[in-house]
């Protein structure tokens, strides 16, 4: 099963794949994104043990670059109900998307 989690910031979203071992990682996507529309089964990430994964998202694909993080990034959200902040995981990788063009061979 795979869970989405909103972000606190408009061009990120954090995607946790739940298994034995779960990590959570966080995906900066450049240029305009809409998170509002995007739900959790539309996600697919090809090749994510390869040097150069992919995110699929309904039509559109993103090659995604996975580097280490120079220090750890922490992940907060905000409360709906009372608007407080708080701490939710953090992560040691930067993994950027960038919108690609997938052509037939």
């Amino acid at each position: 099963m795979q869970t989405y989690q909103e972000p606190s910031k408009s061009d990120q979203i954090s995607y946790q794949m739940a298994s034995d071992d779960t990590e959570d990682i966080v995906i900066e996507f450049e240029g305009n994104f809409d998170l509002e529309s995007l739900t959790d089964q539309q996600l697919q990430i090809i090749g994510i043990e390869e040097k150069e994964p992919v995110l699929k998202i309904d039509s559109k694909f993103y090659k995604l670059d996975v580097r280490d993080s120079i220090g750890t990034r922490l992940i907060f959200e905000t409360d709906k109900t009372d608007g407080k902040v708080k701490y939710l995981t953090k992560t040691d990788k930067l993994i950027t998307a960038r919108r690609v063009m997938i052509k037939p061979r």
